[in-house]
């Protein structure tokens, strides 16, 4: 896309106040990103909801397709969306803050907050090797799991992560399962049920009335139905877990903006522990904090350190920390969110963006 000049008069030999460039700007900025959304749109991989912040400010909102073939009802921007693995940011935020108020040790083993937990691999694995999936316990697909739980936390841990670890904590990455113990072991150390605690101590504090957790057999107001990479195959069914501190969230593009400047301006936690979670942890091949992906990206002649993470190829918040541009695509498809959010973030720094296709197969 070719980028519009903008020239502002000239009024007795001074410019118009530079209070009024940024909305100019933003407007042109806006412009682009509209057209790119509705390219991508009519390629097949935004059905949502977008949010887009320039240095902390919206400068782009916008809802696109539908939330529920059966009843043709179109997606808004106050729709909530399925948040799938963002969830884990959230997780990873309440144990930081117990960590931060010294009841909770990243050095800590399982066994030390969970003593139904198998003992020779739950005396091993620490809290950090949870936060940053370095513990090695093997995943737990999905399609192994009942649909509708009706197992105790205890039983459904000793059922399921009772197996052997794939490898030694701390010698590789297994992406999964780690943040549902976590979940467990900040229950156990806040003396507060999960669900409750996330209530507490992030929803109510920063106003996020459109956050909660999904349940299979509860109904959840304006929650977009969740489809595959078309509207014309639904994905999977909900499953009840007796703890989710991995996929069990949803949430709107206002309440994860919301997320975002609480994270920005350090309202939940202090920086030198919040900047924990923004730092690589373990690196074999995936770069990860604790709860976010985390890379330095080139953009034209300009190295940004970004924070991101997708949930189940459908959503995903992107966010550069050191300027407070952000992204926020939350789909009831799944789409190609890492690359949408790049062509985006290369309108906001002035560079030339392209459509994004999804690729061949």
């Amino acid at each position: 896309m070719k980028h519009k000049r903008i020239i502002f008069p000239i009024i007795l030999g001074l410019f118009i106040p530079a209070a009024i460039q940024p909305d100019a700007f933003a407007a042109d900025k806006a412009a682009k990103i509209d057209q790119l959304i509705a390219a991508c749109h009519e390629n097949g991989l935004i059905n949502g909801a977008i949010l887009v912040a320039e240095k902390g400010r919206v400068i782009y909102r916008k809802a696109i397709g539908t939330a529920n073939v059966e009843w043709d009802i179109p997606n808004a921007p106050d729709t909530r969306f399925s948040l799938f693995s963002i969830s884990k940011q959230f997780t990873a935020m309440l144990a930081m803050m117990m960590v931060q108020e010294g009841k909770l040790r990243l050095d800590g083993k399982i066994l030390d907050y969970l003593p139904y937990f198998r003992k020779d691999t739950g005396e091993n694995i620490t809290v950090h090797q949870l936060l940053c999936h370095t513990h090695g316990i093997p995943y737990v697909s999905y399609n192994k799991l009942p649909y509708r739980n009706k197992l105790s936390k205890e039983a459904f841990f000793r059922e399921y992560y009772s197996g052997d670890l794939e490898f030694a904590p701390g010698s590789g990455f297994a992406y999964g399962d780690g943040f549902d113990i976590l979940a467990a072991i900040v229950e156990a150390v806040s003396g507060r049920p999960f669900e409750t605690l996330m209530r507490e101590r992030i929803f109510d504090p920063l106003g996020m009335k459109d956050s909660g957790f999904l349940h299979a057999r509860r109904n959840t107001r304006k929650h977009a139905s969740d489809y595959t990479d078309s509207l014309d195959l639904k994905g999977e069914p909900l499953y009840e877990l007796p703890l989710n501190g991995s996929s069990a969230l949803y949430s709107t593009v206002d309440d994860l903006f919301r997320w975002d400047r609480a994270l920005a301006e350090n309202k939940l936690l202090a920086k030198r522990f919040q900047d924990m979670m923004f730092t690589v942890q373990a690196d074999f091949g995936r770069p990860y904090g604790y709860g976010f992906d985390i890379a330095e990206l080139d953009f034209g002649q300009q190295k940004k350190k970004v924070a991101w993470h997708e949930g189940s190829g459908s959503a995903i918040i992107f966010r550069s920390l050191e300027d407070g541009n952000l992204v926020i695509l939350l789909n009831n498809i799944l789409g190609e969110n890492v690359l949408v959010s790049r062509e985006i973030m290369n309108v906001l720094y002035d560079l030339p963006c392209q459509v994004v296709r999804r690729p061949a197969r």
